[in-house]
């Protein structure tokens, strides 16, 4: 009996310290084939066509700074094309973004900038999502953006908040962007604090004791983003599964 080859996922990077942390975790265990591209070392995107789901990670730059990564202008087509095929896709921050921008969602700044935990809440529409249907209220996630974005038509919000809006959407029934980072654990935030650019942009957002308060507040929290990024991507997984 011939078996049925394992689901096959495109991980899409955009810098050397944002790792899908417990999202790449849960992949490994699955024994899923992840195909990685590092976009900001120059890897080509190849044709979507064997691919079974799309996760897309966080960076640096803005959406529209396709005049500085050339790149972003493939990545969006590839995103667009991918969702009106039927593909699954998971963006997360600028991954979220891109997902936007991809099927018409405009990029813009946030009111202001968000960084560590802070709380979002469902929506109405997220009771009858298959992904956030059990999300509670004021749950506190990881953030550290400085954009946002206009939804895509057609799009359903599924988490908001107060000071930005568009914390996690659908698009189909298969496609999903969050804003926030379920993903991080301590030790990636530590990977991420070793990065000089991104330790001078949160000291210079908030203060300098920022990197060690956020730290500590993250080791805090650990457990219930483990167990928040677990439910929301194995549920992504079975999606799929199921699409496949």
């Amino acid at each position: 009996m011939n078996r049925t080859p394992q689901p096959h996922v495109l991980l899409l990077l955009h810098a050397g310290w944002e790792l899908p942390g417990i999202y790449g975790e849960i992949l490994t265990e699955t024994g899923w084939q992840v195909s990685t591209r590092a976009l900001y070392l120059g890897a080509e995107l190849d044709d979507i066509a064997e691919v079974d789901g799309i996760v897309v990670m966080g960076g640096p730059m803005s959406a529209d700074d396709a005049a500085a990564y050339p790149w972003l202008i493939t990545e969006k087509l590839l995103l667009g094309n991918a969702v009106r095929a039927g593909t699954p896709v998971f963006g997360v921050c600028l991954g979220a973004q891109l997902l936007a921008a991809s099927l018409g969602g405009r990029i813009h700044r946030a009111a202001r900038p968000e960084f560590g935990l802070s709380q979002v809440w469902p929506t109405a529409d997220a009771a009858a999502d298959p992904l956030f249907f059990d999300l509670a209220p004021a749950t506190a996630v990881f953030h550290w953006h400085g954009d946002s974005f206009e939804l895509p038509p057609g799009a359903t919000l599924l988490a908001t908040s107060e000071p930005v809006r568009h914390q996690a959407f659908r698009v189909a029934e298969h496609a999903y962007g969050l804003q926030f980072h379920a993903e991080l654990t301590p030790a990636l935030f530590d990977r991420w604090l070793t990065e000089q650019s991104c330790r001078a942009e949160l000291i210079s957002a908030l203060d300098s004791d920022a990197p060690d308060r956020l730290a500590t507040e993250l080791d805090a929290a650990e457990q219930q983003l483990r167990e928040l990024a677990t439910r929301l991507f194995s549920r992504w997984l079975r999606l799929v599964e199921a699409t496949r």
